[in-house]
């Protein structure tokens, strides 16, 4: 049955002949079963003939590599017109908290992925990128020079030997140094009286 009017042979020009369904040069393959549709891709880039078949890019395929050796597509995702299938990919890009690294300069947060997905540590924007985490739950969360302040409820990630003062009569100094077992230094001094040493 002939569809979208080609008049030539089903190879992607137009790309219609590659999505539209039909077997428009009789040839008894349709659509991404011929080898001519092989990487043509659809208007808005949500689709692409590889292998025979037509592959989807939403959130299921997210970070998904096809290559034919000279062309390669990834499936990604653009905040401002969603999913598609790109010939790069972009700065910052994320599919899980495992495609990001390093800590923020600001908060010493690690950094993490921010998108609806289980695999990632954020879900703020949802638009599978690259972002401080911005708050810890413990020292794992922070720089490796840095613990993850529980005591006062802060969940701030804060530099060696801190002073955090909880309370009238208790002062912690925070130390990064026990990363597995979290510990403060516990000072018990009296009301209305200084804190002379630490140690």
């Amino acid at each position: 049955m002939w569809g979208f009017p080609s008049g030539s042979d089903e190879d992607g020009d137009p790309w219609q002949e590659c999505f539209d369904g039909h077997d428009n040069d009789c040839d008894y393959d349709r659509d991404c079963g011929n080898s001519g549709c092989e990487f043509v891709l659809n208007d808005d880039h949500t689709k692409v003939c590889f292998a025979g078949e037509e592959k989807v890019c939403d959130s299921s395929s997210c970070g998904e590599m096809i290559s034919n050796g000279i062309i390669t597509y990834y499936c990604v995702f653009d905040p401002s017109s969603g999913w598609k299938w790109s010939g790069s990919w972009p700065s910052g890009f994320c599919c899980s908290d495992d495609d990001c690294s390093g800590y923020d300069p600001d908060t010493h947060t690690k950094i993490v992925c921010d998108c609806p997905d289980s695999g990632c540590s954020k879900h703020v924007n949802n638009n599978y990128r690259c972002v401080a985490k911005g708050s810890c739950s413990d020292n794992s969360d922070c720089d490796p020079n840095y613990c993850c302040d529980t005591i006062t409820g802060s969940k701030k990630c804060k530099s060696e030997d801190t002073i955090i003062n909880y309370g009238a009569n208790l002062t912690y100094a925070i130390h990064p140094l026990d990363l597995i077992l979290p510990k403060v230094k516990l000072i018990i001094q009296p009301r209305n009286k200084k804190l002379k040493q630490l140690t």
